[in-house]
Formats: C-alpha cells, sequence, structure tokens
C-alpha cells in the first residue's frame, strides 16, 4: 500500500452462506479513500449480498469487515452517521411529498431542525427538484422518482456512498442528472461504491473496478488495466460478401488472430494485441477477391475482459 493511502472499506476472506448456497466465497474488496470503485458482475454474483454484510443488515460466517478502521457495530453511530445508501428499490413514504421524505431522511442523521430544513433546500436544488416538491410519490415519472430516492440518501452529506444500480429504470434526463451528480459530489471529497452489471455505466463514472464471479473478486484495476489483463487487443467487424468457409478458416489462421466468425454476410475478428491486424485483413480480402462494404474496429470492452477471465459474458 502507498504511504498517504486511506482505506475507507477493507473486506478480507468474507464468507456468506445460505444453506448449502455460497453467495461470498472469501471475497476481499479494498476500497481507497476518494475512489468511485465500482463493483461489477451478473446478477447473482454476490453484489446484494456484499451490501447487506457491508451495512450489517447480514452476519456473515467468516471473515472481516473494516469501515474507517473499526467495525460496524450496532452503536457505531459516528460510522453510520457518516454512510449514505441508495439501493435500487426506492426507500421513499407514499404519504409525504417530495420535500417532506427528504427532509425526513435528513432528520433521521441530525436532531437540528434549522440544520435540516437547509441541507433538504440544498438537496432539491443539487438535483433540480424545485418544481416538484409539494408532489407525492404517485405523481412522479420513474426519472423523478430515481432523483428523490438518491436525494434520500445523499441529503446528510455523507463521506461513504453505496449505490446499488442507481440508474435502473431512469430516463435520459434523470439518468444524466444523477451521475452529474454522483461525479460532483466525488470531486467534493465523498467515497463511492458503485454496484451495477452495466458495464458501461461503470467504465464512464468509476476510477476503480472490482469483477465478481460466484461470491469472489476475479479481477481489480483500473478500466485500462483490467484490458491490459486480456490478450484480446481489438474486434474488426467487416460487412464482407460471399465469404466461404474455407477462407474463413484461412482469417482464423492469421497471425494474431485469436477468433473469427462469419454470420448474415458480418464477418468478425477478434485479434491479439499488436500492429496492423487491420491492414493484414484487409490485404487476405483483397487477396482473395472477396467483395467487401463498411469495416468497424473495437476496442476491448469490460465484457470482453469478463469474458476471458470467466467464459461468461456480463450483458445478455
Amino acid at each position: 500500500m502507498d504511504a498517504g493511502v486511506f482505506m475507507v472499506i477493507e473486506v478480507k476472506n468474507l464468507v456468506k452462506r445460505y444453506d448449502r448456497v455460497i453467495a461470498l466465497d472469501y471475497l476481499n474488496l479494498f476500497v481507497e479513500e476518494g475512489q468511485i470503485h465500482g463493483i461489477l458482475g451478473p446478477a447473482g454474483c454476490g453484489k446484494t449480498t456484499l451490501v447487506d454484510c457491508l451495512l450489517g443488515f447480514k452476519k456473515y460466517d467468516k471473515g472481516s469487515i473494516l469501515i474507517w478502521g473499526k467495525g460496524l457495530e450496532k452503536d457505531a453511530y459516528d460510522i453510520k452517521s457518516n454512510i449514505g445508501v441508495v439501493l435500487e428499490e426506492a426507500a421513499i413514504f407514499a404519504e409525504l411529498t417530495l420535500a417532506e421524505n427528504i427532509e425526513y431522511f435528513c432528520g433521521l442523521y441530525s436532531g437540528d431542525r434549522q440544520k435540516v430544513k437547509e441541507l433538504t433546500r440544498e438537496t432539491i436544488e443539487f438535483l433540480g427538484l424545485e418544481d416538484f416538491i409539494k408532489l407525492y410519490p404517485k405523481k412522479l415519472s420513474p426519472g423523478l422518482l430515481k432523483r428523490l430516492n438518491f436525494a434520500c440518501g445523499i441529503v446528510h452529506k455523507p463521506k461513504l456512498l453505496i449505490l446499488d444500480e442507481p440508474l435502473e429504470g431512469s430516463d435520459p434526463h434523470s439518468r444524466k442528472k444523477i451521475m452529474d451528480s454522483i461525479l460532483e459530489l466525488n470531486r467534493n471529497g465523498t467515497t463511492i461504491i458503485y454496484i451495477s452489471q452495466d458495464m458501461e455505466e461503470v467504465e464512464q463514472i468509476c476510477t476503480d473496478i472490482t469483477m465478481l464471479d460466484k461470491g469472489r473478486a476475479i479481477a481489480h484495476g483500473t478500466k485500462e488495466e483490467l484490458k491490459d489483463m486480456i490478450s484480446l487487443g481489438e474486434k474488426i467487424t467487416v460487412e464482407a460478401y460471399s465469404l466461404e468457409e474455407e477462407q474463413l478458416r484461412s482469417i482464423q489462421k492469421l497471425p494474431n488472430v485469436s477468433d473469427a466468425g462469419y454470420d448474415k454476410q458480418f464477418l468478425t475478428v477478434k485479434a491479439k494485441k499488436g500492429r496492423n491486424n487491420l491492414i493484414a485483413l484487409l490485404d487476405f480480402l483483397q487477396e482473395e477477391k472477396i467483395p467487401f462494404g463498411r469495416i468497424y474496429t473495437e476496442i476491448p470492452t469490460l465484457n470482453d475482459v469478463y469474458l476471458e477471465i470467466t467464459g461468461k459474458e456480463l450483458k445478455d
């Protein structure tokens, strides 16, 4: 660990079982102060169980969890008061207006009524909710409900914010508003855990990423470091016509080619890291007099990383 680096969360060898099912399998996770740390994995990989254990909602069988160097005991109010949580399912009250909901959740952390009102007003302005303060949740669009749910989790200005699928089901405007707000909170010093199975969200917003599979942390690093772990250098897609099976086999044998497939007039080639992969492929097509049209090249995605490590895709 570098000198001066402060760990907000340290999870070591965490095990959680449900009867014979192992939800967390000696999982390790380290979150440094100031990070937006992505927890990425498909449904059923242990993400939600990890959140429940972090927040003390569920007991675990083995291992340890430290938050700011301390265990999260029942009476650890100094720790709990500095944590904000936004879960996928909205935790709001139908009988309270938008403003009343935000004020209520802020009041759980402070007994100073004037401070609560100030923080509520600031949060409403921060998320652009001024025009909706008197509306009840049933009158709000799904996107506004997402913003309200987010507001209730951040109104007390937590130092650590845990987000579990915060953008699921939101419209593009609310999605951008929440995403911009997350980045602003982080710039102002909030450490964030961002839990999702959406690789594009995680790649766009997270400074560090931990990938989970079957309850284990299988890879960790920045998005660039994760992509450097795999052999795939680029994916080339060519709109090709009349490609014969023998020609496809020849493409599969080209230098640096790890895989190639042909379907519905589209040739897809996965090439290993190296130079001139596209040039070599185009030279072959021209030599074989194979007519082709549009050409696309893609750098590896986090889905490619997950696929190479686990043999499974992140996305459906």
